[in-house]
C-alpha cells in the first residue's frame, strides 16, 4: 500500500510538473505572432490543463534526450565498459578520466533510476533521422519529417507550418 502511494505521489507530482510546465510554454507560444512553429513548445500552445482520473491506466513518461554517447547515462549498468569508453573521442572540453566518468553517469539521475526500477523499461530507441532538428519535428508531428520538408537541422530551423496537426 505504501508503495502504491508512493508511485501515486510521484505520478501526480510529475503531472502537476509537466502541466504547470506546458502552460507556461503555451503562453509564451500564444505572444509570438510568427506562423512558423520554430520552437518544440509551440506544440503545446493549444494545451489546456484538465482533470481526469488515472486510476487504472498506466503512467507513462516519454523523455526525448539529445546528443548522447555510450555509457553517458546509466539505464545499463553492465553498459559502463572503460575499454569501450576509452576508445571514444570526446571533444577535449568533457574529457575526464575514465573512472570519473562512469562514477559520474552511475549516480547522475538516481530519481530516474528510482522509476525505472517500478516500472517497464523500454531498451531499443529508434528516430525518425540521424539529426535532432527533423527527429523532433516527427515526434511533435506524427509524421515522417520528408513529408514536410525537413530534412536537416538547417530546414528545421525554418519551422514547421502552424496550420499542420501537432500530436499535443
Amino acid at each position: 500500500m505504501k508503495s502504491a502511494l508512493k508511485k501515486s505521489v510521484v505520478s501526480t507530482s510529475i503531472s502537476l510538473i509537466l502541466a504547470s510546465g506546458m502552460a507556461a510554454f503555451a503562453a509564451h507560444a500564444a505572444d509570438d505572432v510568427k506562423l512558423k512553429a520554430t520552437k518544440t513548445n509551440v506544440a503545446f500552445s493549444d494545451f489546456t490543463p484538465t482533470e481526469y482520473s488515472t486510476k487504472g491506466k498506466p503512467n507513462i513518461i516519454v523523455l526525448t534526450m539529445d546528443d548522447l554517447g555510450y555509457g553517458q547515462l546509466p539505464f545499463d549498468k553492465g553498459s559502463f565498459d572503460p575499454k569501450t569508453m576509452e576508445n571514444r573521442e570526446v571533444v577535449d572540453t568533457y574529457k575526464i578520466g575514465i573512472d570519473k566518468a562512469i562514477e559520474a553517469a552511475q549516480k547522475s539521475t538516481p530519481t530516474l533510476l528510482s522509476l525505472m526500477d517500478e516500472g517497464v523499461r523500454f531498451t531499443n530507441g529508434y528516430v525518425a533521422h540521424g539529426v535532432s532538428g527533423p527527429s523532433r519535428a516527427a515526434i511533435m508531428t506524427g509524421r515522417a519529417p520528408a513529408r514536410f520538408g525537413v530534412y536537416s537541422n538547417t530546414d528545421a530551423q525554418d519551422g514547421i507550418s502552424a496550420n499542420r496537426n501537432f500530436l499535443a
